[in-house]
């Protein structure tokens, strides 16, 4: 299901170019893979691990969990995001059934509840549980990413990096 170990490499976006036209903007970003035979997860805990940025040598900080926290969080919201994924296949044609069929007036307030709630498990089936399934797939345990300042104090903002 994830592919983690207990040595990684840090994967880090350095934006090459943004334009600008109207409204739309453009991204372009290089992707750099760092890998260093220092960089292993802790035992337990989270630690930091340093990297420059091969583009830029701007020095950046991340924080990386130990293997077994990283791999049940991504178990986790694979799980729990495929099973609200595969509840759209029981809410969505139940809604398709009872939003179809017409009620008499004095039933009319609990088939809106009904359908209410239907329409409602599956708003949340769908957008909640796919984006958790995806980012239970991709999830790597490495997190935080920090500009490290040269007084040696870490900054939350790193203008035109970003972890993917």
């Amino acid at each position: 299901m994830s592919g983690l170990q207990q040595s990684y490499a840090l994967l880090l976006g350095c934006l090459i170019e943004a334009k600008s036209s109207g409204s739309l903007i453009t991204t372009k970003w290089q992707y750099n893979s760092i890998s260093s035979p220092s960089f292993v997860r802790p035992e337990s805990g989270d630690t930091s691990a340093t990297m420059e940025c091969p583009r830029c040598k701007r020095i950046f900080t991340v924080r990386v969990e130990n293997l077994k926290k990283a791999t049940i969080k991504s178990r986790t919201y694979t799980v729990v995001g495929a099973v609200l994924a595969l509840s759209l296949l029981v809410w969505l044609p139940m809604l398709i059934h009872f939003g179809s069929q017409t009620v008499d007036e004095d039933a009319a307030s609990s088939a809106v509840l009904s359908v209410g709630s239907l329409f409602g498990l599956t708003a949340v089936s769908l957008v909640v549980g796919l984006p958790l399934y995806f980012s239970g797939r991709k999830y790597s345990g490495i997190k935080k990413l920090r500009l490290v300042k040269p007084d040696g104090s870490v900054s939350t903002l790193t203008k035109g990096h970003k972890l993917p």
